[in-house]
């Protein structure tokens, strides 16, 4: 009945001073309270199965989910969690009700399909494109359903079944500890220069990815040039090809099991690093908003945490204090792949990320963990710097990169297997696409999450492309690295 109620008092605010004779007033109201429930009562559910075919539907037991902006609530109608292989309907909180999402709660399934290969399962209010008709081609759905990026949905079966083309037998060696410095573009992808065969010049596709990366952990830290790794990632394995990045200053996380579920979350962590929170401490109090993925078989799951680390320091910035790097929530759980690349927050020669790096990686040795590849991702100049601070300080993070390689080759466990430098900048050089700002080079929206999406276009390029080429090549390539396993 809330959902009447609301609904009615939003009528009473359009309707605001205007009187009507009282048999006049009561005709309609009678009349839209009629309606309404019947609309309420056709509200078509979404349902999906595990093992059955793509987007099939299942009499599933019902389960109302509503998620207030910040994405930390979940109030489920039911007492006990339900799979998310049950029946879903996505609820906006009584706090944002209007008439767009009483539009929202009456799509009918075909609505949520973001792309021909995903369905939509559970949108952030937030990533709501704030218009009726979104101006970025690939983004494009059916106006009932406006999701940015989805927080959770379905991948065909298929993606987990699809043979990955890298068979440990006839995996290419990979490059050097510098990796792409004698690349280049073919059209959009950025591959090895051919005078270097031992360098792979492969193309992931999103089979690949899962199967490379379930049961691992990948962990990001950088900046909002680093953030775009883990929503553009996202994009590529659900078959999206625009990206648009919601502002968030904080964590954000990806996991995908069997190749068929997936969730991305702002402003959280992946259920796993709570899960060992509470094994360490049983006290310890787990978000009512860790979903029931918390359950996934880690054997098959793949986990990507991106952390907002622009200085690997204690530090404050927009009104807020920001942990240091050993500080931050689950690092010390430790991870397979580490990403890491501090660009526009800090200058200098980066002295303090390389002390940051060294103790945490003699930490992650005293646990008895190790991270097996690290990646640096070099800073690209900007206009607000001198070239030779730029240069200097890359030339700096390159020698430490090769002296964590000496070190390893040494048998030093306190320090990565194998660590390479991402010549980031050569990408840059010649790239098909152009800095949408001073900065950036995807298409960043505000407001910052958990704030709506607001529909001022200037953030966006003129042609409205938002494919984020040198983010989804940056990650490719990357991962073309960490799944040769037989290193």
């Amino acid at each position: 009945m809330w959902q009447l109620a609301a609904i009615w008092q939003l009528r009473q605010n359009y309707i605001g001073e205007y009187e009507y004779p009282r048999r006049i007033r009561y005709l309609p109201r009678t009349a839209f309270l009629i309606l309404s429930t019947l609309s309420f009562y056709c509200a078509y559910p979404i349902a999906v199965t595990q093992n059955s075919a793509a987007y099939q539907h299942s009499a599933a037991h019902r389960r109302e989910l509503v998620h207030r902006p910040d994405g930390e609530q979940e109030v489920l109608k039911n007492i006990s969690l339900v799979s998310s292989t049950q029946q879903q309907k996505w609820r906006a909180p009584a706090s944002e009700l209007n008439v767009l999402a009483w539009t929202e709660l009456n799509c009918t399934s075909d609505d949520f399909l973001p792309s021909s290969n995903y369905r939509g399962l559970e949108c952030h209010v937030a990533n709501l494109w704030p218009e009726d008709k979104c101006p970025i081609a690939g983004l494009i759905v059916p106006a009932c359903s406006r999701c940015t990026l989805w927080r959770r949905g379905q991948l065909p079966p298929a993606v987990s079944a699809e043979p990955s083309q890298f068979p440990l037998h006839k995996r290419p060696n990979v490059c050097d500890e510098t990796i792409w410095a004698f690349g280049h573009w073919s059209g959009e992808e950025w591959l090895p220069s051919e005078t270097y065969p031992q360098c792979s010049n492969l193309t992931l596709s999103p089979a690949d990815a899962y199967q490379c990366l379930k049961g691992r952990r990948v962990m990001l830290f950088g900046d909002s040039m680093i953030r775009p790794l883990l929503g553009r990632f996202a994009a590529f394995l659900r078959g999206i090809p625009q990206y648009l990045d919601h502002v968030y200053h904080g964590p954000g996380a990806y996991y995908m099991a069997n190749g068929t579920h997936d969730a991305f979350v702002e402003a959280l962590f992946l259920p796993s690093l709570h899960a060992s929170a509470k094994a360490k401490n049983p006290k310890y109090g787990m978000p009512r908003s860790v979903p029931q993925e918390a359950r996934w078989d880690p054997r098959v799951t793949l986990e990507m945490q991106f952390y907002w680390a622009p200085q690997f320091t204690n530090y404050t910035k927009y009104g807020r204090s920001f942990p240091s790097l050993l500080e931050l929530f689950g690092v010390l759980d430790g991870s397979d792949v580490m990403i890491a690349g501090p660009m526009y927050h800090e200058n200098g020669d980066y002295e303090s990320f390389r002390t940051q790096l060294l103790l945490y990686f003699q930490k992650l040795e005293r646990a008895s963990k190790r991270v097996s590849y690290f990646f640096w991702i070099a800073s690209i100049p900007n206009t607000v710097e001198s070239m030779q601070e730029f240069f200097e300080r890359n030339r700096l993070m390159r020698a430490f990169v090769e002296m964590l390689n000496e070190k390893s080759l040494e048998g030093d466990l306190s320090v990565p297997k194998r660590s390479y430098f991402v010549d980031a900048p050569q990408m840059v050089h010649s790239a098909p696409m152009k800095r949408i700002d001073m900065y950036h080079y995807q298409c960043t929206k505000h407001h910052q999450f958990p704030d709506r999406l607001h529909a001022d276009l200037t953030e966006l390029p003129k042609n409205m492309d938002c494919r984020a080429i040198l983010h989804l090549n940056l990650l490719l390539s990357i991962l073309k690295v960490a799944c040769d396993l037989s290193r």
